[in-house]
Formats: C-alpha cells, sequence, structure tokens
C-alpha cells in the first residue's frame, strides 16, 4: 500500500507539472503559415490562389476565419479580380478591425492586452492594424469602382479620406499608450525586477534584432497611402458627378499625396496628375502597378540566461516578432501607349507604411515578453524544487524538469499575424490615351512584362497591374472611367 501511493503521488506531480506549465506559457495560434502561403501566392496563380477561400459554390467561406484570414482573402480574390467577394470579404473583416475610421482613440480591447504582462498576444484574437483599417478601405474602393458602382465607390472613398486622416493621430496615440504601458510593465516584487533587468542587460543586443530590418528615417504621416489620395483624385476627376469636382477636395487629395510621397519622384507625380485632371481636351489612361511581395512579421528567439533567474531550471528563453521586408520584383517598370511613354513613379512604399506601428510597439513586446518569461522561469525553479522533494529518484525528476522546461519552450511564441500579402509597392503613372489600343510594360532593360490590347474607345481609362514575383503572373484589367459597368481582364 505505501509503494501504491507513493506512485499516485509522482503521478500527479506529473499531471500538475503539465497543468501549470500549460498555464505559465500559454498556447496559442500564431495565425496562417506564411511562408507556404506566400509561396503558393507567388507560384500558383491569382485565381488559384484566390480558390482557397471559396466553397463549392464560389463564394466566400467563411467558416473559422478570423481577421488575419479575411484581410487575406479580401486581398487574393481582388487580385484575381473577384471584385464581388473580395468585398464581402472586407465587409467582415472591416467589423472585426479594432482601428474605426472615425475614430482616433486606441481601442479598448488593445490597451487592455497590452496592459497584461502574462498574457499571450497569440491567446487573443487579432485586432488588426492602423495601417491595415487605411489599406482596407483602399482596395474597397478599387472594388467598387472595378465593379462599375460608382455610388459606392463614392462612399469608399470617402470613407478612405477620413480614416487616411485620422490614422496619424491614431499612432500617435497608440505610441502614448504604449509608452504608458510598457511603464505598467513591472513584477511583484523586487528580486523579480532586479532579475527582469539583468535579463535586458545581458540580452539587449540580441533583443534589437526585432528591429534590424526597418527602413531608415521614417515618420509617422507616411502612414497615409498616397495611393489612395492620387486614387481618389483620379475617381472624382472623372466621375458623372459634377460635385465630386466641387469644393477643392481634388486639390486637397492631390496635395497630400504631393506632400507625403515617398520621394520626389511620386511628388512631381502628383503635381503632373493635378495638371492633366485639369485638361479637360485629353482623354488619359491612369496606370496602377502592384510590385513585389509586401512584408511579413517572422519569430526569432533569444535564450535568457538562465543563471540570472535560478539554479534550478532548465530552460529560460522568449520569442520575438521580426520584420521582414517585403520583396520587390522591378526596380523601374516603363509603360507605353502609342507614341506616349514613361516610367511609373513608386508613389507608395508598403514596408514603410507597415513598419511605423511595428516600431512603435516593439519595445513594449521586448519589455512584457522579457518580465514574463522571467516571471515564469522563476515559477520553474520553485515547481522543479518540488519535484526535486517528491520525484523519488534523480532520474525520473530529470525527466520531469525535462517535461517542463521543454513546454515552456515549445509554447513560448510570438504573434506573427500580419496582412502578408500585400503588395511591396504601389506604383502610379499618368499618360495620353492613344487610338493605337496596344499597351506595352516593360522594365528598365526593356524586357517585356504585359503587352495588352486595351479596350476601344476614347474616354478616359484607368489599367491596373499586379505582378508579385519575377516568375510569377501578371494580371492586368482595365475599366473605363467614368466607370459604369464591370471591369475587363486584359
Amino acid at each position: 500500500m505505501p509503494q501504491i501511493n507513493k506512485i499516485r503521488n509522482k503521478i500527479q506531480t506529473v499531471l500538475s507539472v503539465s497543468l501549470i506549465s500549460a498555464a505559465l506559457t500559454g498556447c496559442g495560434s500564431t495565425g496562417v503559415k506564411q511562408q507556404d502561403a506566400q509561396y503558393l501566392y507567388a507560384t500558383g496563380g491569382y485565381n488559384a490562389v484566390a480558390a482557397n477561400y471559396l466553397n463549392d459554390k464560389g463564394e466566400l467561406d467563411t467558416r473559422g476565419s478570423g481577421l488575419e484570414t479575411l484581410l487575406v482573402s479580401g486581398k487574393a480574390l481582388h487580385d484575381s479580380g473577384n471584385w464581388e467577394e473580395s468585398s464581402k470579404a472586407f465587409e467582415l473583416a472591416e467589423k472585426e478591425l479594432a482601428w474605426k475610421a472615425d475614430t482616433v482613440d486606441t481601442p479598448a480591447e488593445i490597451g487592455k492586452l497590452l496592459g497584461t504582462t502574462m498574457t499571450n498576444d497569440t491567446l487573443a484574437s487579432y485586432n488588426g492594424k492602423i495601417f491595415e483599417g487605411v489599406m482596407l478601405d483602399y482596395y474597397q474602393a478599387l472594388n467598387y469602382l472595378m465593379m462599375g458602382d460608382e455610388s459606392s465607390a463614392r462612399v469608399r472613398f470617402n470613407r478612405l479620406q477620413e480614416r487616411q486622416r485620422n490614422a496619424e493621430t491614431q499612432l500617435r496615440k497608440y505610441t502614448e499608450t504604449l509608452s504608458e504601458s510598457t511603464d505598467d510593465v513591472a513584477a511583484e516584487n523586487q528580486e523579480q525586477n532586479l532579475a527582469i533587468q539583468k535579463a535586458r542587460n545581458e540580452t539587449e543586443t540580441e533583443l534589437q534584432k526585432g528591429l534590424a530590418a526597418l527602413p531608415a528615417d521614417i515618420k509617422a504621416n507616411e502612414i497615409r497611402n498616397p495611393a489612395g489620395d492620387l486614387l481618389g483624385a483620379v475617381f472624382r476627376g472623372t466621375s458623372a458627378s459634377r460635385t465630386d469636382k466641387m469644393g477643392g477636395v481634388i486639390e486637397g487629395m492631390i496635395d497630400s499625396a504631393a506632400t507625403k510621397g515617398v520621394s520626389s519622384e511620386s511628388r512631381e507625380l502628383a503635381r503632373k496628375l493635378e495638371t492633366e485632371l485639369k485638361n479637360q481636351n485629353t482623354n488619359h489612361v491612369f496606370v496602377i502597378f502592384e510590385d513585389g511581395q509586401g512584408p511579413s512579421i517572422e519569430e526569432f528567439r533569444v535564450d535568457l540566461p538562465v543563471f540570472l533567474v535560478s539554479q534550478n531550471v532548465l530552460y529560460s528563453g522568449i520569442a520575438l516578432p521580426e520584420f521582414k521586408p517585403g520583396t520587390p520584383v522591378h526596380r523601374l517598370v516603363r509603360v507605353q501607349n502609342g507614341a506616349a511613354s514613361e516610367s511609373l513613379s513608386t508613389v507608395s512604399d508598403i514596408n514603410r507604411i507597415a513598419s511605423l506601428e511595428f516600431d512603435a510597439d516593439y519595445e513594449g513586446k521586448v519589455a512584457k515578453a522579457v518580465a514574463s518569461s522571467v516571471i515564469k522561469t522563476i515559477a520553474q525553479g520553485v515547481i522543479n524544487n518540488q519535484i526535486d522533494n517528491r520525484a523519488g529518484n534523480e532520474l525520473l525528476g530529470f525527466f520531469m524538469k525535462t517535461a517542463v522546461a521543454a513546454t515552456q519552450s515549445a509554447l513560448t511564441k510570438a504573434d506573427t499575424r500580419s496582412w502578408y500579402n500585400l503588395p511591396d509597392s504601389i506604383r502610379f503613372g499618368v499618360l495620353p490615351r492613344s487610338s493605337d489600343q496596344k499597351m506595352h510594360l516593360t522594365t528598365e532593360s526593356g524586357d517585356t512584362i504585359a503587352l495588352v490590347n486595351l479596350p476601344a474607345g476614347n474616354s478616359d481609362l484607368l489599367v491596373y497591374a499586379r505582378r508579385a514575383s519575377a516568375n510569377g503572373e501578371v494580371k492586368v484589367y482595365a475599366q473605363e472611367l467614368p466607370a459604369e459597368s464591370l471591369a475587363s481582364e486584359l
């Protein structure tokens, strides 16, 4: 009987270790496997990728779809030319997105998550980013424009402008909230605080790896998407409604793009577009070219020196997010229609837009991860001391300690969820529409990207093209302006 009780106690100890370890480390999904999905996106063709998000009836499949999946599916369907199902995905995503177009305050659910030291971020629902709201409204406006629904497109362009105006203020207030929450990250006692500080001092260089690839000299106003301003100006300047051209709205959009453009080249393009929109005697081709694959977030790990926390632990580490810049396809894209030709200007660099929030909240994530890991590792030491007292033999004790350490390591995760199938950049151009219906998109060296036949007509025309990888498919769409019918794929 005493032997049976001893075995029962050992079993109870093992169960307690497993349960406590799971509670200490937390568990959850960090989102879609980005590398697998990006490979499929680049090599499988846009229609093949989009099919993953449709049911047997060809309609949007929303089963089990969180915000990240809705954003990714909305863009995948958009790229394939399925504007209607894309708009449905974005409508659902907008409801899930914590950041709203008409408010500048940090959402309560985000502030609450920031202020909890022990919470594993991957356990919480994905709340989205400020810039993702900007991009969502941009693509929704494009969806309705390509469907020929001017009324709905106008609503979306108006909402995009409201969100663009508020985005910079949202970012500033969010940064202030982050600063306050980081200051509140503290342990329960002085011993833990000292251990946290020692861990930071010993590993500070490694902890900064996540920021290594951020673009340089980014400014808060770059969270605005200049392509949205330019396309909004084109929409209003070519729409069938006279009121769209009144009140100085077009000039305001142009001014915004001209002052917040990523380069002098893009600022010059904004002024050229302003001049061309005022020229009512010439019909134009407006060209949007989305290039490459946008930024993503990956996980990296830092092992904290366990001796700083406790001698009786086998593992202490943290997982942090690392910003991975997007991958461009073309250094330069030229467009030719008839005798007119020009190089497209890069007006929106998605890496710069997306990096602002990553940079703003990184220090908070580091502080939270280190504090959480130190506190959990101290608790691991306490559990291991209990194991030493109750295991009965050294081999069983070592096995149980290893299980605790392995569980903590396996369940330590960084939140890598993001809208990863955005382009690396958005390029824009405008040139006179020629009677020659052929349009040629070429690289800097003259190699053909796409050679398409434009629809016959003499109105203004929007040409929208996308290429995600060097060997991948090129999609090209055309929409007569004002938009009154469904866009055509060229």
